[in-house]
């Protein structure tokens, strides 16, 4: 696989192909949510991870091959008779993994004030020195993150921070899903569980929110209504919008950053960005975001978003001159550094030892920990030592320093500038700032998602009943959960739904033919919130004259058989038919538990609706008032979703 890039390069137009997987998406995730929170790890069904050194596609393949082998024979571990297959679809998340690779403050020392020769006691921790009384700074952080005097958000600042670099070694993430089979090798035997187990999943593939990133658009959609309130020509307005659609795509090159990296093989960090160094809060206005942007300029990530193609060409090669960023502050920024950790250290020892410091108040108030120490000083230096200006080639830099007896004094360094793009950097911190207020976090983590190809090993990989579909709470509802008359129970295949509406009126809906092919109550009752089916029945849901929220049966009748039923067994769950649009009831074990009586109620049902006078329900008014909500729903096929262009159906 590639590794570091040392320049602007050629953005790739499709994702990295393999003979056994399927690409479907690229996947965005913040790193609360991957690193934190974990949201990608389910605990209901089957989920493998590896890393793996690759340097070619094959091995990546072949590695997947290996799990999947692997899982088919721990599935078959203890059975003697024909084998079990294992249930399609099998997901894939590839990220490469993005590794720890120095650190600007190896082999740095400094010198402890006063000089201790025979070691130094911090805290609950003890720091060797040399016999010249040096420390090495990371001991003297080792230690310090073991002292007892550090603050819980010292360790994350410190991992967060620019300070150490990173890059990509060659190693990939594999990450393998069988939504369909327990973390312990079974068959997940009902609709229940499997809805449990298929919702990342569901998510994953269809979500428009926590795991979905769109081109960030300044477009204001008040502005939008405002122009056709006003009575503006359509064409006009979407003339208006593609002005606006164009300039966003120049200014805000995010997504195509995220896209083109997902297409080089994604990337994944176990730390996040220093997040509150890049990114300013969001304000509503304007200006103050353009202030800001100045103010955080230049942008300097260290993780997954320094990988950008944009970052590389913007800031990190942004002139020929530069030299690489760590090289950088390793040059400049070592001697204040050490100069000021000695400095912390003879006041840090005078706090411990109960001596005078009215003196040092000032120190004290601006350094609370050598971690706040180290990360200023070198933010400084990353603000002081870049230009947006090319023909600056050197500067000044002026900095500070307390003297033994407390005083003040000043000296400059002259610093050889590195260079970066003005307008990019204010750019993706607006960028940034905005969608850490819309998107839950950050996208610092980019996956490429790909399903597993059904023509590789057919001996071993399997359909469930449903086919290529992945279900959802559009297609299952649990007995005795409420559908809101908002909603819908759709067929696998949804061809079918079953609807109610505010008058109450319970019917199956065939959408391919446009007509109700059967109805499961035909009494009106006003302020229908939404219907309930249970062991005994089904009712309505429905709020009186003073708001309270009641319930009335209107089909009286057992759902489930009673007799002669061993195999029915909770949880049950509702499908609706793929075939002829039946309501059935499912037991543990996919076993049908559907009663006689119900299907006999739906087959007489079936016959009545043919001599049935429709203008006796006001069923035009029903259709056509469901047939907008209806027409919405987005048909969420397994290898499908709306923003994927290259999707199969």
């Amino acid at each position: 696989m590639e590794g570091e890039k040392t320049g602007c390069y050629q953005k790739r137009s499709q994702p990295l192909k393999f003979n056994n997987l399927n690409f479907l998406k690229c996947v965005f995730l913040s790193n609360e949510q991957f690193n934190v929170n974990k949201i990608h790890i389910p605990t209901q069904s089957l989920y493998l991870e590896e890393t793996l050194y690759a340097s070619t596609m094959s091995e990546i393949e072949n590695k997947i091959s290996a799990m999947i082998d692997e899982i088919y024979m721990k599935l078959n571990k203890n059975n003697t008779g024909d084998k079990y297959k294992i249930p399609m679809p099998i997901f894939v998340l590839l990220g490469k993994s993005l590794e720890y690779e120095k650190s600007i403050l190896e082999g740095e020392t400094f010198i402890h004030t006063p000089v201790a020769t025979s070691g130094y006691k911090l805290g609950t921790s003890t720091i060797t020195t040399d016999t010249s009384g040096n420390i090495a700074i990371l001991d003297y952080i080792k230690a310090y993150f073991s002292s007892g005097l550090q603050s819980e958000q010292d360790k994350n600042k410190y991992d967060t921070g620019i300070i150490n670099t990173y890059k990509f070694k060659g190693n990939m993430r594999i990450l393998l899903y069988v939504p369909y089979l327990t973390n312990k090798y079974k068959y997940i035997t009902n609709f229940k569980d499997i809805l449990l187990s298929s919702t990342f999943f569901y998510s994953l593939i269809n979500g428009n929110y926590f795991l979905t990133f769109d081109r960030t658009s300044s477009i204001k959609e008040d502005y939008i209504k405002k122009l056709r309130k006003a009575k503006v020509n359509e064409f006009i307005i979407n003339f208006i919008m593609n002005i606006f659609k164009e300039a966003d795509r120049k200014k805000y090159t995010l997504y195509d950053d995220l896209i083109n990296m997902c297409y080089e093989g994604g990337c994944i960090s176990d730390v996040g960005e220093d997040l509150e160094r890049l990114v300013p809060a969001f304000s509503d206005d304007d200006g103050k975001n353009t202030e800001n942007a100045i103010k955080y300029s230049p942008f300097m990530p260290s993780k997954c978003l320094s990988k950008t193609n944009g970052f590389i060409c913007n800031v990190k090669y942004a002139s020929k001159k530069n030299i690489d960023i760590h090289d950088f502050l390793k040059k400049y920024s070592m001697k204040e550094l050490k100069d000021s950790l000695a400095r912390y250290t003879e006041i840090n020892d005078k706090i411990l030892n109960n001596k005078d410091v009215s003196k040092n108040t000032a120190e004290i108030d601006k350094y609370k920990s050598p971690i706040d120490l180290i990360i200023a000083i070198v933010n400084k230096y990353i603000k002081d030592g870049y230009s947006d200006n090319l023909n600056d080639e050197k500067k000044d830099i002026k900095i500070k320093k307390i003297n033994a007896e407390g005083n003040e004094e000043e000296y400059t360094e002259t610093t050889v500038l590195n260079h970066f793009s003005k307008e990019y950097s204010e750019n993706i911190i607006k960028e940034l700032s905005l969608l850490n207020k819309l998107y839950p976090g950050i996208p610092e983590i980019i996956l490429s998602l790909y399903l597993f190809n059904e023509t590789y090993k057919p001996d071993k990989i399997i359909y469930m009943p449903w086919g290529r579909y992945l279900l959802s709470n559009n297609h299952v509802l649990n007995l005795s959960e409420q559908l809101l008359i908002a909603n819908r129970l759709f067929s696998i295949n949804n061809r079918f739904a079953l609807m109610a509406n505010k008058n109450g009126i319970i019917y199956v809906y065939d959408r391919t033919l446009k007509t109700i092919i059967y109805f499961l109550n035909k009494t009106k009752i006003d302020n229908t919130k939404g219907i309930l089916i249970e062991q005994s029945g089904i009712s309505v849901v429905f709020t009186d004259s003073n708001q309270n929220e009641k319930t009335r049966v209107v089909l009286n009748l057992p759902l489930i058989k009673t007799q002669n039923c061993k195999e029915c067994k909770e949880p049950y769950s509702i499908i609706i038919d793929n075939d002829r649009g039946d309501l059935i009831i499912y037991g543990n074990a996919f076993f049908n538990s559907t009663s006689t009586e119900l299907q006999n109620l739906i087959n007489t049902e079936r016959g009545l609706i043919s001599n049935m006078n429709m203008q006796d329900f006001d069923l035009d008014a029903i259709i056509n008032g469901d047939k907008e909500l209806i027409l919405k729903q987005q048909e969420e096929y397994l290898y499908c979703s709306n923003a994927n262009t290259g999707c199969i159906k």
